[in-house]
């Protein structure tokens, strides 16, 4: 009678306190999405709303088959677009590197250009093809929807998380096949989560890595973020300078 009464007590102090861990853990994962995808999807009783944001980054490239690393740097600046404009044009985006190599992916909602000025090449695309979930989660389009990941990606816990991180790390899993994503490990600032703020929204995303199926991993270190400045559109024009080659993507696979 008295080892019953000890599993009893057992079962009473401490598998309720696993479950409850269990609870709070979903609890916690389901606010750091909230906080991540909130400001992108601008409802009324969403976080405050982003509409664009700029940063410089630091991204670190390996090549798994090759046993090779490069390192670049550059800048970037996103902008949304109002509700009524989105069916028909996609959000903006300039994507330019500094070192090793400069480098320009460029759009305008309506197509991409990527530009490659010591080639004195420019490949364009149209945006909505290049950027449809069709095509394999091209990497955009992961920055392109930040207020609907949940759409496309499953998103779970990266690894255990300290109960007072300093970061939160996601893993995503594209939903459907992709020749170009594996996963996506996301580093969010435990501040995202704090209240107040109400008129300073903040970007959520500190880092991402994102490995490929051929276990290829690029590592993006986000600094130096901002948000709402309120980019003219030419920023994200794009006029091939005299003497461009200009193909399209057929005309590269052609050449491979």
């Amino acid at each position: 009678m008295i080892r019953f009464w000890i599993w009893v007590c057992f079962f009473i102090l401490f598998i309720p306190q696993g479950l409850i861990a269990s609870e709070t853990d979903k609890s916690t994962l389901k606010k750091v999405v909230n906080a991540l995808e909130s400001p992108f999807r601008g409802e009324a009783d969403s976080l405050p709303a982003i509409s664009d944001f700029s940063f410089t980054f630091i991204q670190d490239s390996e090549v798994a088959s090759l046993n090779q690393h490069q390192q670049a740097r550059g800048e970037a600046q996103f902008k949304f677009l109002p509700a009524s404009e989105k069916k028909r044009v996609s959000p903006l985006f300039r994507w330019e590197y500094s070192e090793p190599d400069k480098q320009l992916i460029v759009s305008d909602g309506r197509e991409i250009w990527f530009y490659v000025p010591d080639n004195q090449q420019a490949i364009r695309s149209e945006a909505k093809e290049a950027l449809s979930p069709e095509k394999g989660n091209n990497p955009l389009l992961f920055l392109t929807n930040l207020g609907e990941l949940s759409r496309f990606f499953e998103i779970r816990w990266f690894g255990a998380q300290p109960e007072k991180a300093e970061e939160y790390f996601l893993e995503l899993i594209p939903l459907g096949k992709s020749p170009l994503i594996k996963t996506i490990v996301l580093s969010i600032p435990q501040t995202t989560l704090l209240p107040n703020k109400k008129d300073q929204p903040m970007f959520p995303i500190s880092s991402l890595l994102l490995t490929n199926v051929n276990n290829d991993r690029t590592h993006i270190r986000i600094t130096e973020a901002q948000v709402n400045q309120k980019p003219e559109d030419n920023v994200f024009r794009f006029s091939p300078p005299p003497g461009t080659e200009i193909l399209t993507p057929e005309d590269v696979q052609q050449a491979f």
